[in-house]
């Protein structure tokens, strides 16, 4: 945090740093908050709440629920640096790999599908047999779950740039006060909830952030077509 904030002052002039400092906290939130009424960001919204519910699922759940009870506690951080690294290769694979809407959308589907497999898995999974058995498999959830994570972040950051290219501080604050919302809602949950519950929440929210996502993008290329046949009605 302390190099970041470092590299950070010496990229920025500091003309920009003592205007960034003048400006005003509540004119901030009061813009942030007014995105609200958009239908962008409200059709955005359960894509990032499940961002958040599925960063507390791996980190949390999937940690104390599956792997200690297969594999033991030593396993825990081979498990995740796993995922990590999966997680790595594919934000770099999805970011060469996204270029527009079309490519951004498809990425997200694939992200979503993943995951969708990893807790249809988990959840039909009674037991995982032999310690071998119980390698393939958890290593196999965490890495294909490290994909859809991948494919969460990376897309996500960037359709908040695409698509309010004039409010990314107000879309971006959106997108960590729900994803953190939905973090910390998994967390209070888990003594009072089975772990079939929360994959069932999971399930549950899964599509429908996929079927909102849709509606957005369909909105989107709606809107694009009529202004390309309002373009072509004038030439």
């Amino acid at each position: 945090m302390l190099g970041g904030t470092i590299v950070a002052w010496f990229l920025s002039s500091q003309e920009d740093i003592a205007e960034q400092t003048k400006s005003n906290g509540s004119e901030f939130m009061f813009s942030t908050f007014s995105m609200l009424t958009e239908k962008k960001i409200l059709l955005l919204l359960p894509l990032l709440v499940y961002s958040g519910l599925q960063q507390a699922f791996i980190w949390g759940d999937f940690t104390e629920n599956i792997v200690t009870p297969v594999l033991g506690v030593s396993l825990i951080g081979g498990v995740m640096a796993a995922y990590g690294a999966a997680d790595a290769g594919g934000s770099l694979l999805a970011g060469r790999l996204s270029s527009g809407l079309a490519s951004m959308s498809n990425i997200i589907y694939f992200g979503g599908i993943s995951q969708l497999i990893v807790l249809v898995w988990i959840f039909l999974m009674k037991s995982y047999g032999s310690i071998m058995s119980g390698y393939l498999n958890i290593f196999g959830q965490a890495i294909i779950w490290g994909f859809g994570d991948a494919s969460f972040n990376t897309q996500i950051s960037s359709l908040l740039g695409t698509l309010f290219p004039g409010q990314t501080e107000g879309a971006f604050a959106q997108w960590k006060i729900w994803q953190s919302a939905a973090t910390s809602l998994i967390f209070f949950i888990t003594s009072s909830t089975t772990l079939s519950a929360r994959i069932v929440l999971l399930l549950f929210m899964l599509p429908i952030s996929l079927l909102a996502f849709s509606a957005l993008r369909f909105m989107i290329i709606r809107k694009e077509l009529i202004q390309n046949e309002s373009v072509t009605c004038q030439s």
